[in-house]
């Protein structure tokens, strides 16, 4: 008792010692310090309010109780220290795993031992921790039913006793329960190492797996078998504990205090400031306390939580210890919220110190028994008929042990298209990218290939309607330089890769106040990171002003998607928000017909020419005043506005990608007898010559008709022609005619 007391005065004393540099950590004033050049990474928090009213000086008043609590993100469970569970399991797995003789499968099946008794992530650590002293001496088997008899111990014998040993453990295993065979081995092993040394070694160095039976229909004079000394640290010397669970869970990288904002109607915000974050901020039960400090019930049943822990259930804790906010309210905030945010900033950490304590928490995930993984495109999130969100214990160790076979899933690269996943969210987040080289899936291409899809239906898509749509709107820089940019930094799959902590998948998502970039519109600042290769401030600044622009008119549409609060029935508006996707689900084709076609089919109706030309110039005017808007002052109008879409879209009922239905992970099926699937034919084509491209031969039924084929074909002959464009032109056999 004495002990707790004690323990609840230092921490009253360290909170009242924080309260006094609270100024110093308010987040409203300590972020005007911060470097620009360095963003804020926000890690979620769940965050539960109510409304109270409470006495106040003879009265009552209105407040908001608001209450924080850490995401499973940010609690930390890693024990580095492994239990005696753990080290009899890597015994086991090294034992197993020497036995394997290097077969691959054998090898499998002990890593696939370890995982299941640990998880992924922990059982990488027990590897890691506990592993023979003499790796370099791993055995291998010349066939797969050869055997290898392992001796596990942690006092190696000299070379004289290592072979008498392997002699006779091989002898014994040979003579299959013969008496005579065995005590023949017994006198060998006597005559050579003494009767002394003889006896410890066939108590104390005994194969694991001398009882092995063998498959039927072999017999023990049909293998090869041989004897493997495996060298282990002695449990007895090592830092173990009794239970893998042995010190209490704590929240890393919590701000230093939390701000609460309330908005409402356009006003001015709502804000209070908590207490100081308590740190180490406990996140749950403490095993190493004396059975008095436990969380338990007492006599009356009763909950008797621990001191650490009691932020968690009582209110008047949790402010204290910063997890909880009172807010006064006004009479107009009483009412509630629009929207509210509960946000803070670790002012107490420079940006190596929170890089480090970073580092240290995804590899404490990583090495836990959450585990911690990139998610390759296409995971499901959630369960649906088709597919388990869960994950499986059997992947999970066959993905492992795969990745440890292969070594690190990546390395650095410079180029764009060459990095893989693991770098590209290392680089986000401005940690080491080696921390994520073992990663699970942190070599995949996700991000990689979304680039190398931008670049080759560019020529298509949007370059097509920049170089002939728009032209003569658009200069040759600024194609070159959208085209650049688009390749960059436009991605359907996000900029950042998701990760999964547990089964919890993370989306990273980067943003900032588009309004507020100030660096954007000039100024004596210089840009650390120049994003692209040439006059990269300039055209920056030109696309910031017309995105600016596009902005103001997204923002009038956005009141027309569904959304929680829209005006009118919920029914239907619930219906329409869960109708909503993220990708598009139907492609269509719309036919244009020129300016003059569309006058002359007025004529022709009988509106007249004069009325016709108003309809169709009013149509073309709406054009040009948008683009007037946007800059553009030439005279001569681009091509676009000489076309005008009417009449229905044509639903393209083909196939999108292939024939089959739509995978993240199965490659396009093989459309050539030789097995080429189209994007290696097109590859093929292209390099052989523009007529292979028109052409189209080589497939076995006939040429594709997946969307995604024909817009890679079609860019292809247009790479051809401005190709062979921009040699004439360079070589001056072209003039302005």
């Amino acid at each position: 008792a004495e002990r707790a007391e004690a323990r609840v005065r230092a921490d009253e004393a360290l909170r009242g010692a924080l309260g006094q540099l609270a100024p110093l950590t308010d987040p409203s004033k300590g972020i005007g310090e911060l470097d620009d050049s360095l963003p804020i990474l926000l890690l979620p928090v769940r965050v539960e309010t109510r409304f109270k009213t409470v006495a106040a000086d003879g009265g009552e008043r209105d407040e908001l109780w608001v209450r924080v609590y850490p995401d499973d993100c940010s609690v930390d469970t890693f024990e580095a220290t492994l239990s005696e569970t753990e080290v009899e399991s890597a015994r086991r797995y090294w034992a197993e795993h020497w036995a394997a003789g290097g077969i691959s499968d054998e090898e499998r099946a002990a890593w696939r031992g370890l995982v299941a008794s640990h998880g992924s992530g922990r059982a990488e650590w027990i590897a890691r921790t506990y592993r023979p002293a003499n790796s370099e001496a791993a055995p291998t088997k010349p066939r797969r039913e050869d055997l290898i008899l392992v001796v596990v111990t942690t006092a190696p014998l000299d070379p004289a006793e290592a072979a008498a040993a392997v002699a006779y453990w091989r002898a014994v295993w040979l003579a299959d329960g013969s008496g005579d065979e065995v005590d023949a081995a017994g006198a060998a092993l006597e005559a050579a190492v003494g009767a002394a040394r003889a006896a410890v070694i066939a108590e104390d160095y005994r194969p694991v797996n001398l009882d092995r039976a063998l498959p039927a229909p072999l017999s023990r004079t049909d293998v090869n078998v041989d004897v493997a000394f495996v060298v282990l640290g002695d449990p007895g010397e090592l830092d173990v504990t009794q239970q893998s669970w042995s010190r209490a869970p704590t929240a890393a990288l919590l701000p230093d205090r939390f701000m609460f904002l309330g908005y409402r109607d356009g006003a001015p915000p709502v804000v209070a400031v908590g207490n100081p974050v308590a740190s180490p901020l406990v996140a749950g039960p403490d095993p190493s306390l004396p059975e008095a400090e436990q969380l338990r019930h007492d006599d009356n049943g009763e909950l008797l939580v621990p001191d650490a822990m009691r932020w968690m259930v009582d209110f008047d804790r949790a402010v204290a210890d910063g997890m909880g906010l009172r807010v006064p309210l006004d009479e107009g905030s009483a009412a509630g919220f629009d929207r509210v945010l509960v946000v803070g900033l670790r002012l107490s950490a420079d940006a190596e110190e929170s890089k480090a304590e970073l580092e240290t928490l995804l590899d404490h995930h990583r090495f836990g028994p959450s585990g911690l993984s990139l998610l390759p495109q296409g995971t499901p999130t959630n369960n649906t008929e088709g597919h388990d969100a869960q994950r499986s214990a059997d992947d999970d160790a066959d993905g492992t042990f795969d990745d440890r076979a292969s070594g690190p899933l990546f390395a650095r690269e410079l180029d764009w298209l060459d990095k893989r996943d693991g770098q590209w969210l290392a680089e986000y987040l401005g940690i080491d990218p080696d921390r994520l080289a073992d990663v699970r899936h942190s070599g995949g291409r996700d991000q990689a290939d979304v680039r190398a899809l931008n670049t080759a239906l560019w020529p298509a898509t949007l370059g097509y309607w920049m170089e002939t749509m728009m032209d003569p709107v658009l200069g040759g820089d600024a194609i070159e330089h959208t085209r650049e940019f688009f390749i960059n930094f436009v991605s359907g799959r996000g900029a950042i890769p998701a990760v999964r902590i547990g089964d919890q998948p993370y989306g990273v998502l980067p943003a900032t106040a588009y309004s507020r970039m100030g660096w954007m519109r000039g100024g004596d600042r210089d840009v650390d990171h120049r994003v692209l290769a040439r006059g990269p401030d300039p055209y920056l600044q030109r696309l910031y002003g017309l995105l600016r622009l596009a902005d103001a008119d997204w923002a009038g549409m956005a009141d027309g998607v569904a959304h929680t609060g829209r005006a009118g029935d919920p029914h239907t508006t619930l219906l329409d928000i869960v109708g909503l996707h993220s990708g598009s689900v139907e492609f269509s084709q719309r036919y244009a017909e020129s300016v003059e076609a569309l006058y002359n089919k007025l004529r022709l109706g009988g509106l007249g020419g004069l009325l016709a030309a108003l309809i169709v110039g009013g149509i073309v005017q709406s054009g040009t005043d948008l683009l007037t808007r946007f800059g553009y002052d030439g005279e001569e109008p681009p091509d676009l506005l000489g076309k005008l879409f009417f009449g229905t879209h044509n639903l393209l009922s083909g196939p999108i990608v292939d024939d089959r239905p739509l995978s993240e992970s199965e490659p396009i099926r093989a459309y050539t007898d030789d097995g080429r699937n189209y994007l290696q034919w097109l590859i093929d084509a292209a390099g052989t010559s523009l007529d292979a491209l028109y052409a189209q031969r080589e497939f076995s039924d006939g040429p594709p008709t997946a969307l995604l084929y024909l817009l890679a074909r079609h860019a292809l002959q247009l790479g051809y022609h401005d190709t062979g464009l921009r040699l004439r032109d360079s070589a001056g056999l072209l003039d302005a005619d």
